[in-house]
């Protein structure tokens, strides 16, 4: 798959940044998120009017300016959903890039263009975010790698915000030393360590039989014995105390253009912002009460364990399909999703897993501050498996 081909970079447009110095990246390339700014560029986060509506970046984005300082060289922007505010990978404006792990259907979103990049062999590795799955499921989807790290650990200034609470500057790669690399250059200290690994019985009960039953084959055939824990909360429980924060915070964040501007939008983005809008404000603070507990709840549940579990509830759908699949798709992928999101932990997809041909990642979750020796344990099990 060429580069135009993969549909995965920002039409019609030339970004390339050369290395600043050499580093510990030298001689590799990524590619970036379009919701980064780069110095005299217009990013336009998945949407024309936004682009048109928005001056030029003055300066680079934390991000890409330490990459750039690492050694190495930016080759493009990538093609993400509108605002950010979708797990599909569908942008009506720019097109949706191509799945080459799952051709037909879709490379999974927002950061769909960065995980087609990386999954074609366009670049050596790419920048996402994650709000609410969105470098999670893309990398589940596209058969690689993907890290949402511990939330606030990884500098997003320069980025765009969806909701701040839930917001990670990500990354992907096709194997997991390189994962572990850029970690070893955007990652701070580790303040605490991944423990022993469990699953949760909870996480198991929302993917689909297939996925379930791919799931619990390879366990029994690379870890077996692994202890099962409750959470005490469902997955849908989870999602829920999120949804609504989040749909606060992008509504402080981008009503204000949405209701000046009035963009053109995909419907199921208008839709989104629309319900944003609808929230009351006021319920801000009980939500923050209710996640409170819900953490608190959770941490002595899982204790310094790691989790591991099916990074999708499903494999990729097909592009085609209608938009009431869609909606539950969104829904569960979300729940599924929510359980790091909600307690700011670091989660890695692994690459590791077929389901009727199709790939769904299993995934690591540990507990806050311990990115660094996750990403270690994830080489190790990725050894492991490949011996």
């Amino acid at each position: 798959m060429d580069r135009e081909g993969s549909g995965a970079f920002f039409p019609a447009d030339d970004t390339v940044i050369e290395p600043a110095a050499a580093g510990a990246l030298s001689g590799l390339e990524f590619a970036l998120k379009d919701l980064f700014d780069v110095a005299g560029r217009r990013k336009a986060c998945g949407n024309p009017d936004w682009q048109r509506s928005h001056e030029a970046a003055c300066a680079h984005a934390a991000v890409l300016e330490k990459l750039l300082n690492a050694g190495a060289r930016l080759n493009g922007m990538t093609i993400t959903d509108e605002l950010a505010f979708s797990l599909k990978g569908c942008n009506i404006h720019y097109g949706t890039p191509r799945n080459p792990a799952a051709p037909g259907r879709v490379p999974g979103g927002s950061s769909c263009g960065s995980a087609v990049a990386v999954a074609a062999g366009l670049a050596d590795f790419a920048i996402g975010t994650d709000t609410g799955g969105s470098v999670r499921i893309p990398a589940s989807h596209c058969g690689i790698f993907g890290i949402r790290p511990t939330h606030g650990t990884v500098d997003d200034g320069g980025c765009m915000p969806l909701a701040q609470s839930f917001d990670v500057v990500g990354w992907f790669a096709r194997d997991a030393d390189l994962l572990m690399r850029i970690g070893d250059v955007l990652l701070p200290p580790d303040t605490a360590m991944a423990g022993e690994i469990a699953m949760a019985a909870e996480l198991l009960e929302n993917p689909d039989p297939a996925v379930c039953d791919a799931f619990q084959g390879w366990m029994n055939e690379h870890m077996p014995d692994v202890p099962v824990i409750r959470l005490g909360k469902g997955v849908g429980e989870l999602a829920q105390l999120i949804r609504n924060l989040q749909g606060i915070e992008a509504w402080r964040n981008h009503g204000p253009w949405y209701e000046k501007v009035r963009p053109n939008m995909a419907p199921d983005i208008r839709e989104r912002m629309e319900w944003a809008r609808s929230i009351d404000p006021a319920e801000e603070e009980s939500c923050r009460r209710a996640i409170a507990a819900a953490v608190a709840e959770l941490k002595q549940r899982i204790g310094g364990r790691c989790l591991i579990f099916p990074t999708s509830p499903v494999v990729p759908p097909r592009i085609d399909a209608d938009e009431a699949a869609f909606a539950d798709y969104r829904k569960r992928v979300f729940q599924q999703t929510s359980l790091s999101g909600i307690m700011g932990t670091p989660q890695i997809s692994m690459p590791l897993m077929l389901v009727d041909g199709l790939p769904v990642g299993i995934s690591v979750m540990g507990v806050r501050g311990s990115d660094r020796s996750l990403l270690q344990r994830v080489c190790d099990i990725t050894k492991q498996v490949q011996l």
